[in-house]
This record gives structure tokens, C-alpha cells and sequence, in this order.
């Protein structure tokens, strides 16, 4: 008697063939496969869910690096024209700055125009100090002397202040002028101009 008749109860016994054993072995790896196959299937749709998910997560971060990418454009655009605008403001006041000088300039030359002849207002009274000042420096402007003799004032003439004479930059400018008209001293023409002893 055979190992599977013996396993086997009687009623099945006749009725076996040679290769139902191989058959019931293959039917059950069938199965085994076929439950492996469907565990894989499960697996697989986990996985394809957490790449859908993955796939969205990617839309949202593409939408928010895209709205933060206006709103970067934006400000840039935002700070352009306002760069543009400060460039503009700046050549009008540069373009302001050379015709105010231009104009004072113009002034200061009409002004000096008065003391061509002889000094008035008492501007002959400040010519020693400026000249005094102006031999210890190279150059100096009208404001730098102004300051210098506001400084020291006891420095000038008293006769100066006889004449209602002030202590301005147009008095300063007109001696400066009345000097350069004799000759005594040279003008530099900058911005604002400079003076020395010739």
C-alpha cells in the first residue's frame, strides 16, 4: 500500500488517480501565488495612493513657489520704480543744483559789478582779513571765509559795522569779487568756486 492510500480515506481511494497528488500540490502554490499576487495588488494601490498624494503635495508647492514668485516680481517691480522715480528726482535736482549756481554765479558778478569802481558798504574794511585767510590756504570757498570770520570778528575793522554793513555770504562774495576785479586774487571755477592769493 502507498503512503497516499494510506493518508487518503477508503471512499476516495478508488477513485484516485496517479496525478491528482501533483495537481492538489500545484493547485495549492496556485493559491499561495494567487494570495502573494493580491497582497502585491494591495500594495500597489497603497503605493499608487501615496504617489497620487505625493503628486498633489508637488501641485500645491509649484502653486505656492508660483504666488510667491508674483508677488517677488511685484516688489521687484514695485522697487524699480522707485529706483526710476529717485533717478528722475536726482536729475531734476542736479539739473535745479547747476542752474541755481549758474544763477548765483550771474548774481554774484552783478554784485561785484558795484565795487569795480571803489567799495562800498564798507567791504573795503574786510579785504585784510580775507586776504589774511586766504594766504594761509590754498584754496578756500566764500562759505569757508564767512565761517572763519563769523568766528572771529573782532578780527574786522570796526569801521566795517559803521556803514549797517552785516556779516553775510554776499558781503563776503562782493569782497571777493572787488579783489579779483584789482587783481589780488584768483577764482576757481568749481562748484561752489574756490579762491586764492594770485
Amino acid at each position: 500500500m502507498s503512503a497516499l492510500q494510506l493518508y487518503m480515506p477508503p471512499a476516495f481511494a478508488l477513485q484516485l488517480h496517479p496525478y491528482h497528488f501533483i495537481i492538489a500540490a500545484l493547485m495549492g502554490i496556485l493559491t499561495i501565488v494567487l494570495r502573494n499576487r493580491c497582497a502585491l495588488n494591495q500594495i500597489a494601490c497603497v503605493i499608487d495612493d501615496s504617489v497620487s498624494g505625493l503628486h498633489v503635495e508637488q501641485n500645491n508647492l509649484g502653486k505656492l513657489v508660483d504666488e510667491q514668485s508674483d508677488a517677488l516680481k511685484k516688489s521687484l517691480d514695485a522697487l524699480e520704480a522707485r529706483v526710476f522715480a529717485a533717478e528722475v528726482a536726482l536729475e531734476k535736482l542736479r539739473y535745479l543744483t547747476n542752474e541755481q549756481v549758474g544763477e548765483t554765479s550771474f548774481a554774484c558778478e552783478i554784485a561785484s559789478s558795484a565795487y569795480v569802481e571803489g567799495p562800498k558798504s564798507g567791504v573795503a574794511y574786510m579785504t585784510q582779513p580775507v586776504m589774511n585767510y586766504l594766504t594761509d590756504k590754498p584754496w578756500a570757498t566764500a562759505r569757508e571765509i564767512l565761517d572763519y570770520l563769523s568766528e572771529n570778528q573782532k578780527l574786522l575793522d570796526p569801521r566795517f559795522f559803521s556803514y549797517g554793513s552785516s556779516l553775510t555770504r554776499h558781503t563776503v562774495n562782493s569782497c571777493l569779487y572787488h579783489l579779483l576785479h584789482k587783481g589780488i586774487v584768483k577764482k576757481n571755477e568749481s562748484t561752489p568756486p574756490t579762491w586764492s592769493v594770485k
